[in-house]
Order: structure tokens, then C-alpha cells, then sequence
């Protein structure tokens, strides 16, 4: 039996969808009045009538701009997929029981202006409906379900209405806006679909509202317009109300919030919430100072916590676990500072700044068990990580072009691959951390990463104590415990390193290289090496010389 809501639900969508095909009519009115006048024709596919159309496609391409094509279900599925040039109305008998079988390919692709498609069930395309390039169109009363990557992509396309679908069940996105303007999309009911549940990106004065979410959610992405000319109000997810803030300030979110959303806002609150089960519990585009406080954050199947050209925030004493990734920084996210927070067993990386993200703070924080990294700095300067336990992730931390980052006292241990990697990095302090239990490497430089700084760490029990891979420039070894590893130091088509002051203990293989130089070995300890004469040093077809090895280990607190 169908509950109350459901009722008014149906009631508003029959209403709504009703002064939509009165509007659309006036459209396809205008536009027969160019040229040769046209009287509007159904043209009807399945069933017995005489005449009748054997498939959607064949009854498209014999309509005019007006006419109806109605499409029976007893010859359902209809194993097809269509192409509509034409200002048509597409209409199935019965939403439920006629069905569009797209067999990967996109199952209705829309490229005329003022096209209605109601009444199916659209399935298993690549995407389910797309009104690439086209605008004023009404896609209502579907549904739309497990399409490989969306169900509705409004791209490069203006003024659509998608209104009481059922869109569920696709592996990327339920909706996909992309450089679109002045769509609706109302009253449709959007879940479980992967990764997002309506994905606007690169588009504006979109109307978001009265929508119904269930194991997914609203993301934005894209400048300040794209997220501040919105109208998002009355969503829920999971039972819950969706909050969006545009030009805010001093706001204190609210307890029963399913998910938040702050666009161009300062000084807000986000504390105390329990955000869980929609694609990013919390999203920050274009605000500063805000705080984000003793949160959980679980089962998001993005984010938990988004940031995009936000400034200033502080993020501290949440707990981050079991989404896709835990919390990512984008888009010049600078100055912000995360402290405090548990961070563990999210599918992707529990930090991950990108695109500019400089001069961020990462202190104090535990990462553990993250599938991907700990923490990844990817194209972004400048930032500080300091005193974070990193433990039993994929990778402990990585940093790649970039530079003046700082990885200072960090706990880093038994990471599935490597502890610290630096790509096409320059400038990079690396010190006083321990880095333990690695199965390749505790520190890896490679690819052209240059002026780098290797200092005061304890680097014990991995494949590989440091590897420098492929750098031309100027990276220093310096004050170093490099013990119990199977190869202490190595050394692989690299130019300009040095290596002083460091103890070389119990290493299986304390050091080798292969096509590197010049190389300087100075003043390292060697557990292996009494003698008092320079410390040979095998590599690959040569030997080089620590000139001046230490007779006794350094004290290196």
C-alpha cells in the first residue's frame, strides 16, 4: 500500500509534469507555424493496431517536430537505443513495465530542443538519457537504472527540466550536469548509485529541489558562480534534510543534517554531526574560517570532507572512516589546518590535496588503514605534516610536484608499499621521522626530484631504507639511522647525492647504485667496517669510497 508521502508525491509530479506538456505544447505550436503547417500525429510502437511501429527508433525517425510517439509495453524490452533529432514527445505506457534496454551504448540520446521523453524504464547503457547540446527539454516519470556511467547527463545544454524520475542503481552518477545552465531538477528520488547521486560540475542557476536522496547526495565542483548561483532547498537524504549556505556568515549547522554544503560562507560551525552514507558529508567551496569539529564521518561513498577553494578552515577532532576518500583539498584549498582527527580504513587516500592546495597544516592526526595513501600532496606547495601517526596504510605519504613541503616527527610504520615518496619534487624537508616495516622502500626520491633533504630520521626494517631513482640534483643523506633494512641506501641513474653522517647498521646490503655520479660518501658509520681506510662501496660495474668513514655510530636523538 502506498504511504501518504508516495501519494502526494505522485499527486505533485502528475500537476507539475501536466503544466510542463501545457508549456511544451505552446513550443511545438511555434514551432509548426514555421514553414508548412503541421497537425501533431501518434505515432504508436508495439501492440496489434494496424500500422503499428516495430521499434521506438524507426517511429523517431518518421515523426515530425509535435508529433507523440507512444511506445506499448508488450513488446517490452525494446533492445535499442535511440536517437531523437526531432521535438517529439517519447512516451511509454507504463513507467514500470516498458523498458528501454541500451545493451552499453547511451539508451536515449537527446539533440533536438523541446523533447519530452515520460513513462520508461531506461537500462543498462552506458548512459541512460543525454541531452548533449540541446535545450527546453522534460525527462519525467522514468525510470532509470544500472547504466555504466550515468543516468541523466545534461551536458553543454540549457534550460531542461528532470522532474519525478526514479534514478538509481548507475556506477558513476545518478545526474550529471556539466557546463549547463538554468536547468530544474525536482521531485525525482536518486539512490544508491555509486559514486554520486547528482554530480554538478562546471554549471549554474540550477534549481535543486524537492528531491529524495537515499545512499547518495548532492556534489558540487567548479567556481564561485557555479557554486553560489544555485537554488538547492527541501532535499533529504536518508531522512534527512540536505542543508546548502551561500554567502553566510556565523551559522551553526543544525544536528539532524544529512549533509552540508557551504558556498562563499565564513565563520560557520559544523560540530557534532553524525554524517554517514552520501557522497560527501561535508563540502566547503569558496569559504574561510570556518570550523569543522568532533564530527563523525562514515560510509560516504566520496568524501567525507571536501574542500575547493577554501581558505583558512580548521578541521580538528573528527573522526573520518570507511568512505571513498577521507578528506581532499582542490583548487587553491590553502592555509587550512587539520589537527587531531582519526583517519582510518577509507577506500582512497585519507588526505589528498591537489591543484594548488598550499601552505596547509596536517599535525597530530592518525592515519591508519586508508586503502590508498596516508597522505598525498599533489601539485600543491608548501605544506606541513608534522606528528601524525601513519600506520598499516597502502603508502604512508606522497608528495608530487611540489615543493617546500615538510614531513617533520611522524610515525610512520608498516604502510603496505612504501613510506615516503617524492616525485618531481624540490626543496622537500624529510626529518626526525621513524619509518618502519615497509615491504619496498622507507623513503623513495624519483623522477627528477632535486635540492631535497634527508635528515635525522630513523629508517629501520624495510626493503629498501632510501631509494633515489632518476633525480639530478643536489639531494643530501645526512644524520640518518639506516638500520635492519635489506639494502640500506641505493642509488639508480641519479646524479649529485650526498651521503654524510649516518649510521649504517645490520643492513643486509648496506648501500649500492647503479650508473650514478658523482656521488659524495662521507663520514658514515659502517657496523661492517673496522679498518681505518676508506669504506669500499660496490655498485653496479664500479666502486666508489667512503673517504672518511666514522670509527663510532653517531648519537642521533
Amino acid at each position: 500500500m502506498e504511504s501518504f508521502d508516495e501519494k502526494m508525491m505522485k499527486k505533485t509530479c502528475f500537476s507539475i509534469t501536466l503544466l510542463l506538456i501545457v508549456s511544451v505544447s505552446g513550443t511545438f505550436t511555434s514551432i509548426s507555424t514555421v514553414g508548412e503547417y503541421h497537425t501533431s500525429t501518434i505515432l504508436y510502437v508495439g501492440g496489434s493496431g494496424p500500422g503499428n511501429y516495430s521499434t521506438i527508433q524507426s517511429a523517431v525517425n518518421a515523426s515530425s517536430d509535435g508529433d507523440t510517439v507512444f511506445v506499448y509495453d508488450d513488446s517490452s524490452p525494446y533492445l535499442e537505443q535511440i536517437s531523437i533529432k526531432k521535438s517529439i514527445h517519447l512516451m511509454g505506457e507504463n513507467r514500470n513495465t516498458t523498458i528501454i534496454h541500451g545493451s552499453n551504448g547511451t539508451v536515449v540520446g537527446i539533440s533536438a530542443n523541446a523533447v519530452h521523453v515520460s513513462g520508461f524504464t531506461i537500462q543498462n547503457g552506458y548512459n541512460g538519457i543525454t541531452t548533449g547540446f540541446s535545450q527546453n527539454n522534460i525527462i519525467s516519470g522514468n525510470i532509470i537504472r544500472g547504466n555504466s556511467l550515468c543516468g541523466i547527463d545534461l551536458g553543454y545544454s540549457k534550460g531542461n527540466v528532470v522532474i519525478c524520475n526514479t534514478i538509481r542503481d548507475t556506477k558513476w552518477a545518478g545526474i550529471h550536469l556539466y557546463v549547463s545552465s538554468e536547468n530544474t531538477i525536482t521531485h525525482n528520488v536518486i539512490s544508491n548509485n555509486h559514486y554520486f547521486g547528482l554530480l554538478h560540475v562546471g554549471s549554474w542557476n540550477t534549481i535543486i529541489e524537492d528531491n529524495t536522496f537515499y545512499s547518495n547526495s548532492i556534489t558540487l565542483s567548479g567556481t564561485k558562480m557555479d557554486w553560489t548561483s544555485l537554488i538547492i532547498q527541501n532535499n533529504s537524504a536518508n531522512g534527512r534534510p540536505i542543508r546548502y549556505y551561500k554567502n553566510r556568515e556565523n551559522v551553526t549547522i543544525p544536528l539532524d543534517t544529512a549533509q552540508v554544503i557551504l558556498a562563499n560562507c565564513t565563520s560557520c560551525t559544523i560540530q557534532g554531526l553524525n554524517l554517514s552514507d552520501v557522497d560527501a558529508g561535508i563540502q566547503i567551496g569558496f569559504s574561510s574560517d570556518n570550523m569543522v569539529a568532533g564530527n563523525i564521518l562514515s560510509k560516504n561513498k566520496y568524501h567525507g570532507i571536501a574542500l575547493e577553494d577554501a581558505l583558512s578552515n580548521t578541521i580538528t577532532r573528527n573522526t573520518i572512516n570507511t568512505n571513498g576518500y577521507g578528506i581532499s583539498l582542490s583548487h587553491s584549498s590553502s592555509y587550512n589546518t587539520i589537527t587531531e582527527n582519526t583517519i582510518h580504513h577509507n577506500k582512497g587516500d585519507g588526505i589528498y590535496l591537489y591543484e594548488a592546495s598550499n601552505h596547509n597544516k596536517i599535525t597530530s592526526n592518525t592515519f591508519e588503514g586508508n586503502g590508498g595513501l596516508g597522505i598525498w600532496v599533489y601539485h600543491s606547495s608548501g605544506t606541513m605534516i608534522t606528528g601524525n601517526d601513519i600506520v598499516a596504510n597502502g603508502n604512508g605519504i606522497a608528495a608530487s610536484y611540489g615543493s617546500d613541503n615538510t614531513i617533520i616527527d611522524n610515525v610512520i610504520n608498516g604502510n603496505d608499499v612504501g613510506g615516503i615518496v617524492l616525485g618531481d619534487s624540490a626543496d622537500n624537508m624529510i626529518a626526525r621521522n621513524t619509518i618502519e616495516g615497509h615491504r619496498d622502500a622507507g623513503i623513495i626520491i624519483s623522477w627528477g626530484s632535486s635540492e631535497n633533504t634527508i635528515a635525522g630520521n630513523t629508517i629501520a626494517s624495510n626493503g629498501r631504507g632510501i631509494s633515489i631513482f632518476r633525480c639530478t640534483n643536489a639531494n643530501m643523506i645526512s644524520g640518518n639511522i639506516i638500520e635492519t633494512n635489506d639494502v640500506g641506501v641505493e642509488l639508480n641513474l641519479t646524479m649529485f647525492t650526498t651521503i654524510n653522517d649516518n649510521n649504517f647498521i645490520n643492513n643486509s646490503r648496506q648501500a649500492s647504485f647503479f650508473l650514478s655520479f658523482p656521488m659524495v660518501w662521507s663520514g658514515n658509520y659502517w657496523d661492517d667496517w673496522k679498518l681505518p681506510f676508506p669504506r669500499p662501496i660496490l655498485g653496479f660495474c664500479w666502486i666508489t669510497f667512503d673517504l672518511h668513514p666514522a670509527k663510532k655510530p653517531y648519537d642521533i636523538p
